[in-house]
């Protein structure tokens, strides 16, 4: 029973990570989160009976850092594949499409 997974909350209801159950007591009991959701059971020790969350929320903001992405090669393809990446490769020397690129585009996708 004290082996559950329980997700664990942010203080704004963002999921930060899963943590098992005796975690998710030993952090409510010191006061550090709040139990949202009991789904688990209860579990029962000599003289009480505490219920095992399921979901907790924690009482303190954590801040998580931002992770760039990394890019794989499919991906850096697609992204020289753009519309406009196509028109400056595809585009004629006429004056229309120097003085209106949007006319260019048009007229290479077929739509003028």
């Amino acid at each position: 029973m004290v082996n559950y997974p329980v997700l664990v909350l942010n203080q704004s209801y963002e999921p930060l990570a899963v943590c098992r159950a005796r975690r998710a007591l030993v952090l409510i009991f010191e006061g550090k989160a709040e139990m949202l959701e009991n789904g688990a059971g209860f579990i029962h020790s000599a003289t009480e009976i505490f219920p095992l969350p399921s979901v907790i929320r924690l009482d303190y903001m954590v801040k998580r850092p931002y992770r760039a992405r990394k890019l794989t090669r499919y991906e850096i393809l697609i992204g020289t594949t753009t519309p406009a990446s196509i028109a400056a490769e595809k585009r004629d020397n006429s004056p229309w499409t120097t003085l209106f690129p949007a006319i260019g585009v048009a007229r290479i996708r077929g739509k003028m």
